[in-house]
């Protein structure tokens, strides 16, 4: 059973400790990954600091390791504090910046984290950290402890657990600590709840454009294709314009919304799926437009994993702090690009075959020379909901700047499998001299190009 008084506890602890150095004008760097639930992660910790008057300084890495850390070392920080990011490099960690710094996370956690005092990390406690408590809800834990109400910041955490695709309840909801940290966002009049479509920018794309840029689940025939969603909108009668307007999704009415799901109903029965796949539980940001991408907080959270993964993470830490001006408009257009390099990414790499390797249930899909370090994880995801790919293992790698192999592994879709994927590849980098970690559904690793080979095998086996 969790431990969720002792969690709370540690929590304060450790809230307080950074309540009192930012107060002592003590020079902190935030570190967060590039994903949507690392930079709701630092958007929540920057907010905690600036109440205090901090002096602090926030980005976001696709990675961390030693070069880096050395580097950041020598720009004289007093304090650094990793959100999301760091787990399976302590001895990094420790070898570069000593004792001045603070690790707070989600993902599977080795022994010497779990005893390590610079260390918070919910699976510690019996909190899971792939399903109930993301990296966003983790650093909420200790921003509760940092300022005198948090609660106007809950619905960032809300933000960081579906970026993480943490909605695994009944009908598309947060689970556990989660939807205990959405009631607070509720209750603080932040966020509303209800159901209804799923679909990317439901209130701001036009109808067609929505289905065609949805690929959570990938809808065979749709995704991908305008025209194609165009005609069939068109062909089951719905109205897709008011005058010269484009219709959203969100403005549909109870009838038209039926009439959508049964038009989508077979091409989603072709792609492994239902109806219930596209249809389920919204989280609303109230004080957001209501024509805007941070509306809805799952296309908040694919805004911030765009601006992360597309080397413009100061744009989605700004609207974290609130900025609603010049940077949101840079961040929309970031998130656009960003939905269509992974389309883009995905036809090549499954029409290569040259690019694809089977080996039982384990696909390889080598993303060399196209695939950039920091969109692994996106196409990953989004691979994992390919139909041809239902049931396996989906192991994507590429060609890291500095040389090395970056592996990014997925359960595909209906995967019955009970591996867990993260002590796997933390095993595996570490048995090469690498590094890995993550969830039991998903994680990653960063390994020396010459070890690649071994890598693999160790990696085949340990999936057995």
């Amino acid at each position: 059973m969790p431990d969720v008084d002792a969690m709370r506890r540690v929590a304060s602890e450790k809230g307080l400790r950074l309540r009192a150095m930012a107060k002592e004008k003590v020079s902190i760097i935030v570190l967060g990954h590039v994903d949507a639930d690392g930079m709701a992660s630092v958007g929540l910790m920057a907010r905690a600091l600036a109440a205090n008057g901090a002096i602090f300084t926030a980005r976001a890495v696709p990675d961390v390791n030693l070069r880096m850390l050395h580097e950041m070392a020598s720009e004289g920080f007093d304090f650094h504090v990793f959100c999301e990011v760091g787990s399976g490099h302590l001895k990094d960690i420790e070898a570069a910046l000593g004792g001045k710094y603070m690790l707070i996370d989600h993902h599977q956690l080795t022994e010497e984290e779990r005893e390590s005092p610079n260390v918070f990390n919910v699976n510690a406690f019996g909190v899971d950290g792939s399903r109930e408590l993301s990296g966003a809800g983790a650093t909420y834990m200790l921003a509760r402890n940092m300022v005198d109400d948090a609660k106007p910041m809950s619905w960032l955490s809300v933000v960081g657990a579906l970026g993480d695709r943490q909605d695994r309840g009944s009908k598309h909801t947060l689970i556990g600590m989660n939807e205990q940290l959405a009631a607070e966002a509720i209750s603080s009049g932040y966020l509303d709840i209800s159901e209804d479509l799923l679909l990317f920018g439901r209130s701001v794309r036009p109808l067609h454009e929505s289905i065609a840029m949805t690929f959570d689940p990938y809808i065979q025939g749709l995704t991908g294709n305008k025209d194609a969603c165009l005609a069939a909108l068109t062909s089951a009668g719905l109205l897709i314009k008011d005058s010269s307007r484009w219709r959203v999704a969100a403005e549909l009415t109870p009838d038209e919304k039926e009439k959508l799901l049964a038009t989508l109903s077979p091409y989603l029965d072709i792609s492994g799926a239902d109806s219930s796949a596209v249809w389920g539980t919204t989280y609303l940001l109230k004080r957001e437009d209501e024509r805007s991408y941070l509306r809805d907080a799952r296309d908040f959270a694919s805004l911030l994993d765009a601006t992360g993964r597309m080397g413009k993470a100061g744009l989605g830490i700004a609207i974290c702090l609130g900025d609603r001006g010049a940077m949101l408009t840079d961040a929309e257009r970031t998130l656009l690009e960003y939905r269509n390099a992974i389309m883009r990414h995905l036809r090549v790499l499954l029409s290569d075959e040259e690019r694809i390797s089977q080996d039982g249930q384990m696909v390889q899909l080598v993303g060399d020379g196209i695939v950039q370090e920091n969109m692994t994880g996106a196409v990953s995801n989004a691979l994992s909901g390919m139909p041809q790919l239902r049931g396996k293992m989906i192991l994507l790698r590429t060609i890291t700047k500095s040389g090395e192999i970056k592996f990014s592994i997925r359960k595909g879709l209906g995967s019955q499998s009970k591996v867990n994927l993260g002590q796997v590849m933390l095993q595996s980098a570490a048995f090469v001299g690498g590094n890995g970690g993550g969830h039991d559904s998903a994680a990653g690793a960063r390994i020396p190009a010459v070890k690649a080979d071994i890598f693999y095998e160790k990696l085949k086996s340990g999936l057995r």
